[in-house]
């Protein structure tokens, strides 16, 4: 892989994280959480998950958010 590409996937997955990090934030109207936690951590998965290959902490903070996202799957239910 080129170091171009690499710099590219490298780009995607931190935006992915921060978009994630944006879902976080909870602005609630009335009872209702208008940006469900589950989507941010989907996203923080998937940035996670193209950064996994770069260091060994990737890897791990990507196995501990799949366990959020299915935590707060059922906490949305």
């Amino acid at each position: 892989m080129s170091e171009k590409t690499v710099s590219k996937r490298e780009k995607i997955g931190f935006a992915s994280v921060l978009a994630g990090l944006i879902f976080l934030f909870n602005p609630c109207i009335n009872i209702l959480d208008i940006l469900p936690d589950v989507f941010g951590f989907l996203l923080i998965y998937a940035g996670l998950r193209k950064q996994a290959v770069a260091d060994g902490y990737f890897e791990d903070a990507r196995k501990i958010s799949l366990y959020l996202v299915f935590l707060y799957a059922a906490k949305l239910v």
